[in-house]
């Protein structure tokens, strides 16, 4: 009797054990599949051209020249070459799978809540909304929906759309990088480039709401929403300003060095928010990324100390918002994605409205814009919208990819985007590296590798 009593226990074990296998391997076939995708593409099509040989070391003036940095450059404006703005059509299409996404979660809840039966389908089945913030979502999957789920095809729907996500995700954000760093090349107010990107996620999500597309976000705010809304905003608004400060005092590639620290402040921040402590082997796994920014930032030849503390300012804020974003999407009163990004960016755009006055305002109005709009202005203005729309496109997918990943998936996704970014950044703007920022670069991401490889560890001797 004993014998048949822990039988069935230690089978949900294993079951639980080979779904949570399963479901790891999507983010990495999606991971391969982008990897093999971006490459062809980018071969094929030669979208990422190298600049000109004016332009070669356009990054290098910007950064190298503080005093300057603030003032239009007609000659930075016209070394800018056209095909080089191509990229920024990757972006424009990335909405596209945010649709795609969409469709596949809601066939998704239909046929889990049908499994379920009647006394189960009160409300949506999303996994960002049943998950608290301790514990991984897919730990948390009823047994029912595991068997259903370990009846599907091998390429599911939904492998495809998870696949077809981190492709868009990937392709949005590099195409944001490349055009926000062009945008400041021709238009150096980093926080009124920060307002064109807030406003234009606030249009689109204008748009998905009178279309019906989205829904209003009114009728699920609940009572005291937006005081808790609040801290990931002022979050976002602050992280947001501060990378396009970033960009326009350095490099793309290093400042996304520096933004490899993130899960440094991300497990601090949780630990001054929820008071979660980090187990001793994810706490030693930090070391080699401090090391690593450490070791790029002593090589790095654009580096000056107003864009590395951009980058790091940028880079606790949006570990901070990335914290209370996840408290938005679960509870009682929480709220789908897309709709929290929505709300996030409104009240955000609200906060950089009044820097933006007074950073950029006085060098506005005394006419330092009319020279880049007589020169520049169709090529200026399209860069402004690709990158507001490439912004909210990356963001919105990974809101959605957010909430249909356990958190470390979602780690290991954005490790392979920062990758990427610094690759095609490196190859868009020719970014002379030398052997020291190599060797730091490469320490950073092969940290943040071991440190989510250490976490999934961890969360398998949980399980078990």
């Amino acid at each position: 009797m004993a014998q048949g009593t822990v039988a069935p226990a230690a089978s949900g074990a294993q079951r639980r054990i080979l779904t949570l296998r399963s479901r790891a391997r999507v983010p990495a076939m999606g991971l391969i599949l982008t990897l093999l995708l971006a490459t062809c593409a980018w071969v094929r099509d030669r979208a990422f051209a190298a600049p000109a040989p004016r332009a070669r070391h356009a990054e290098k003036p910007l950064a190298s020249a503080p005093e300057t940095a603030h003032q239009p450059s007609l000659h930075v404006a016209a070394s800018l070459p056209r095909s080089a703005t191509d990229a920024s059509w990757v972006g424009l299409a990335a909405p596209a799978a945010l649709l795609l996404l969409a469709a596949v979660q809601a066939r998704e809840d239909a046929t889990a809540c049908a499994a379920l039966g009647p006394h189960r389908r009160s409300g949506p089945l999303s996994r960002g909304k049943q998950t608290p913030l301790h514990e991984s979502a897919m730990n948390m999957v009823p047994p029912s929906i595991a068997i259903i789920e370990q009846q599907k095809p091998r390429i599911s729907a939904a492998s495809v759309a998870m696949a077809a996500g981190f492709f868009f995700w990937y392709a949005a954000n590099v195409s944001f990088n490349i055009v926000n760093k062009q945008a400041l090349g021709l238009f150096p107010h980093a926080w009124t480039v920060s307002v064109v990107q807030l406003a234009t996620v606030v249009v689109c999500s204008s748009i998905g709401w009178v279309s019906g597309l989205l829904e209003n976000p009114f009728k699920s705010m609940g009572r005291g929403f937006l005081w808790r809304l609040l801290p990931a905003a002022l979050c976002h608004a602050v992280g947001n300003g501060l990378t396009s400060v970033a960009f326009s005092w350095g490099s793309v590639s290093f400042t996304h060095v520096v933004k490899t620290r993130e899960p440094v402040w991300m497990a601090l921040g949780n630990f001054l928010v929820t008071g979660a402590v980090l187990p001793r082997a994810q706490v030693l796994a930090l070391l080699p990324i401090m090391l690593g920014v450490a070791i790029a930032s002593a090589g790095e030849l654009s580096f000056t100390w107003v864009g590395f503390l951009a980058a790091l300012g940028s880079t606790i804020a949006f570990a901070g918002r990335g914290i209370f974003s996840k408290r938005l999407m679960t509870g009682e009163q929480s709220m789908s994605p897309l709709n929290v990004y929505a709300m996030d960016s409104l009240l955000a755009l609200v906060f950089t409205l009044p820097v933006a006055a007074m950073s950029d305002g006085p060098a506005l109005l005394v006419g330092s814009l009319g020279p880049v709009l007589a020169g520049q202005g169709p090529l200026l203005s399209w860069l402004l919208a690709s990158t507001g729309l490439a912004y909210y496109a990356y963001n919105a997918i990974a809101f959605e990819l957010l909430a249909k990943l356990d958190v470390v998936s979602h780690a290991v996704g954005n490790l392979g985007k920062r990758i990427f970014v610094i690759g095609f950044s490196v190859l868009a703007f020719s970014t002379p590296l030398t052997a020291r920022a190599a060797v730091g670069s490469t320490v950073a991401i092969l940290g943040s590798g071991l440190y989510s490889y250490v976490k999934t560890c961890s969360g398998r001797s949980r399980a078990k």
